[in-house]
Protein backbone atom coordinates (compact mmCIF):
# COMPACT_ATOMS: atom_id res chain seq x y z
CA UNK A 1 0.00 0.00 0.00
CA UNK A 2 0.98 3.33 -1.01
CA UNK A 3 1.29 6.44 1.44
CA UNK A 4 -0.44 9.35 0.33
CA UNK A 5 1.94 12.13 1.43
CA UNK A 6 -1.18 14.60 1.30
CA UNK A 7 -3.50 12.85 3.51
CA UNK A 8 -3.17 14.31 7.01
CA UNK A 9 -1.94 11.79 9.72
CA UNK A 10 -2.86 12.59 13.23
CA UNK A 11 -1.56 10.92 16.17
CA UNK A 12 2.51 10.47 17.81
CA UNK A 13 5.04 8.42 16.57
CA UNK A 14 6.17 5.55 18.72
CA UNK A 15 9.57 8.00 18.90
CA UNK A 16 7.63 10.84 20.03
CA UNK A 17 5.80 8.73 22.81
CA UNK A 18 9.25 7.01 23.68
CA UNK A 19 10.65 10.83 24.16
CA UNK A 20 7.91 11.51 26.53
CA UNK A 21 8.16 8.22 28.48
CA UNK A 22 11.53 9.09 29.37
CA UNK A 23 11.70 12.51 29.92
CA UNK A 24 9.16 11.48 32.71
CA UNK A 25 10.84 8.97 34.03
CA UNK A 26 13.74 11.22 34.62
CA UNK A 27 11.57 13.97 36.18
CA UNK A 28 10.02 11.32 38.30
CA UNK A 29 13.62 9.88 39.41
CA UNK A 30 15.01 13.37 40.36
CA UNK A 31 11.32 14.41 42.10
CA UNK A 32 10.55 11.44 44.72
CA UNK A 33 13.56 11.17 46.38
CA UNK A 34 13.55 15.14 46.74
CA UNK A 35 10.27 14.78 48.08
CA UNK A 36 10.45 12.19 50.68
CA UNK A 37 13.50 13.60 52.01
CA UNK A 38 11.03 17.05 52.28
CA UNK A 39 8.50 14.79 54.72
CA UNK A 40 10.95 13.07 56.49
CA UNK A 41 12.40 16.39 57.28
CA UNK A 42 9.06 17.82 58.48
CA UNK A 43 8.26 14.83 60.69
CA UNK A 44 11.25 15.45 62.40
CA UNK A 45 10.70 19.06 62.87
CA UNK A 46 7.05 18.25 63.88
CA UNK A 47 8.81 15.99 66.07
CA UNK A 48 11.60 18.21 67.68
CA UNK A 49 9.00 21.18 68.28
CA UNK A 50 6.41 19.07 69.80
CA UNK A 51 9.70 18.09 72.42
CA UNK A 52 9.57 22.11 73.01
CA UNK A 53 5.70 21.97 73.50
CA UNK A 54 5.87 19.53 76.38
CA UNK A 55 8.67 21.73 77.74
CA UNK A 56 6.86 24.94 78.03
CA UNK A 57 3.92 23.04 79.09
CA UNK A 58 5.80 20.84 82.12
CA UNK A 59 7.45 24.68 82.78
CA UNK A 60 3.95 26.39 83.19
CA UNK A 61 2.77 23.47 84.88
CA UNK A 62 5.36 23.24 87.55
CA UNK A 63 5.33 27.00 88.12
CA UNK A 64 1.91 27.43 88.91
CA UNK A 65 1.54 23.17 91.24
CA UNK A 66 -0.48 21.35 88.52
CA UNK A 67 1.13 17.99 88.96
CA UNK A 68 0.86 16.03 91.89
CA UNK A 69 4.16 13.73 92.74
CA UNK A 70 4.33 10.51 93.28
CA UNK A 71 4.55 11.14 97.14
CA UNK A 72 0.54 12.37 96.77
CA UNK A 73 2.05 15.53 97.28
CA UNK A 74 2.47 18.98 95.02
CA UNK A 75 4.72 18.69 92.35
CA UNK A 76 7.26 21.28 92.12
CA UNK A 77 10.39 23.03 90.87
CA UNK A 78 13.27 21.53 92.23
CA UNK A 79 15.23 22.25 94.98
CA UNK A 80 19.02 24.02 94.04
CA UNK A 81 21.23 21.08 91.95
CA UNK A 82 18.67 18.61 91.88
CA UNK A 83 16.12 17.44 89.42
CA UNK A 84 12.58 16.71 88.55
CA UNK A 85 11.00 14.35 85.66
CA UNK A 86 7.32 15.36 84.32
CA UNK A 87 6.23 12.64 82.40
CA UNK A 88 4.47 13.60 78.79
CA UNK A 89 2.11 11.67 79.70
CA UNK A 90 0.33 13.80 82.24
CA UNK A 91 0.52 16.81 80.04
CA UNK A 92 -2.39 17.62 78.03
CA UNK A 93 -1.79 19.84 74.71
CA UNK A 94 -3.75 21.24 72.46
CA UNK A 95 -3.84 18.78 70.34
CA UNK A 96 -5.03 15.96 72.84
CA UNK A 97 -2.58 13.06 71.15
CA UNK A 98 0.12 11.00 72.65
CA UNK A 99 1.28 10.03 68.51
CA UNK A 100 4.36 11.15 67.01
CA UNK A 101 4.48 12.73 63.91
CA UNK A 102 5.27 9.45 62.43
CA UNK A 103 1.43 8.71 64.09
CA UNK A 104 2.70 6.23 66.39
CA UNK A 105 1.97 5.86 70.49
CA UNK A 106 4.78 7.99 72.32
CA UNK A 107 6.41 5.10 74.73
CA UNK A 108 8.77 6.65 76.93
CA UNK A 109 8.80 10.69 76.95
CA UNK A 110 9.59 13.08 79.55
CA UNK A 111 11.07 16.36 80.73
CA UNK A 112 13.34 16.44 83.15
CA UNK A 113 13.77 20.33 85.15
CA UNK A 114 17.02 21.07 86.70
CA UNK A 115 18.34 23.82 89.03
CA UNK A 116 21.51 24.47 87.94
CA UNK A 117 22.12 27.88 89.79
CA UNK A 118 22.56 28.43 93.31
CA UNK A 119 20.20 28.80 96.38
CA UNK A 120 19.66 32.59 96.26
CA UNK A 121 19.30 32.57 92.75
CA UNK A 122 17.75 29.42 90.89
CA UNK A 123 18.28 28.97 87.10
CA UNK A 124 15.62 26.07 85.90
CA UNK A 125 17.31 24.21 82.63
CA UNK A 126 15.07 21.98 81.07
CA UNK A 127 15.43 18.69 78.83
CA UNK A 128 14.02 16.32 76.78
CA UNK A 129 13.83 13.00 75.66
CA UNK A 130 11.21 10.36 73.65
CA UNK A 131 10.64 8.02 71.91
CA UNK A 132 7.42 6.70 69.89
CA UNK A 133 6.37 2.98 69.54
CA UNK A 134 8.78 2.43 66.14
CA UNK A 135 11.64 3.93 68.10
CA UNK A 136 11.55 7.31 66.16
CA UNK A 137 12.40 10.22 68.48
CA UNK A 138 15.15 11.94 70.70
CA UNK A 139 17.05 9.13 72.20
CA UNK A 140 19.03 11.19 74.80
CA UNK A 141 18.12 13.87 77.51
CA UNK A 142 18.22 17.07 75.04
CA UNK A 143 18.56 20.65 76.65
CA UNK A 144 15.77 22.77 75.20
CA UNK A 145 17.84 25.05 73.66
CA UNK A 146 19.80 22.05 71.46
CA UNK A 147 16.56 20.63 70.56
CA UNK A 148 16.36 20.34 66.45
CA UNK A 149 16.40 18.48 63.44
CA UNK A 150 19.86 16.57 64.32
CA UNK A 151 18.43 15.32 67.64
CA UNK A 152 15.79 13.12 66.20
CA UNK A 153 16.36 9.93 64.87
CA UNK A 154 14.46 7.54 62.88
CA UNK A 155 13.93 4.23 63.61
CA UNK A 156 16.60 2.74 66.10
CA UNK A 157 16.17 5.80 68.67
CA UNK A 158 16.23 3.95 72.32
CA UNK A 159 15.29 6.65 74.58
CA UNK A 160 17.11 7.49 77.95
CA UNK A 161 14.13 5.40 80.66
CA UNK A 162 12.70 7.55 82.65
CA UNK A 163 15.01 8.16 86.15
CA UNK A 164 13.80 7.02 89.19
CA UNK A 165 13.15 8.90 92.66
CA UNK A 166 15.98 9.27 94.01
CA UNK A 167 18.16 8.44 91.17
CA UNK A 168 21.31 9.61 90.33
CA UNK A 169 20.88 11.34 86.38
CA UNK A 170 23.75 12.78 84.75
CA UNK A 171 22.98 16.26 82.51
CA UNK A 172 24.89 18.76 81.05
CA UNK A 173 27.82 16.73 82.25
CA UNK A 174 27.25 16.96 86.07
CA UNK A 175 25.00 14.71 87.58
CA UNK A 176 21.31 15.64 89.54
CA UNK A 177 19.85 13.57 92.05
CA UNK A 178 16.27 13.17 91.30
CA UNK A 179 13.77 14.58 94.18
CA UNK A 180 10.33 14.39 92.47
CA UNK A 181 8.49 12.46 89.74
CA UNK A 182 4.81 14.27 88.72
CA UNK A 183 2.27 11.81 87.98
Amino acid sequence: MKRNRNSKNKGFTLIELLAVIIILGILMATAIPAMTKYIENSKKDAFWQTGKTYINAARYGLLNDEFANTAGGICSLPPTGQATVVPTSIIELEKGSNKSSWNKAMSVSYVLCVDEGTADKPKYVYYYSGKDADNNGIPTLTKEDALGRGAVKRGGATAAKQPALNATQSVGGSSRKVTQICS
